[in-house]
């Protein structure tokens, strides 16, 4: 690492330890959702944990659902 600082002056950019959809998901982006959506299915996180913890992140529970189904749908051919 000390010799790329020396060959470039820089240090390399912190990583961040979760994305925005983890944090306040009314602000986040569809992508961010939908990453987050798939990185819990594919934990094998219950769908219903999934809701709740949408839903108790600020999204409606409509929302949530729709989030749900279409991760399902187009990404694990669920459905």
């Amino acid at each position: 690492l000390s010799i790329f600082r020396s060959l470039f002056g820089k240090t390399l950019p912190p990583v961040p330890d979760a994305p925005p959809a983890a944090k306040d998901m009314p602000d986040a982006s569809v992508k961010d959702v939908v990453r987050h959506v798939f990185d819990e299915l594919a934990r094998g996180r219950p769908r219903d944990q999934i809701r709740s913890e949408l839903i108790a992140r600020g999204l409606s529970r409509k929302n949530a659902e729709d989030y749900i189904d279409l991760v399902e749908k187009t990404m694990f051919k669920r459905g």
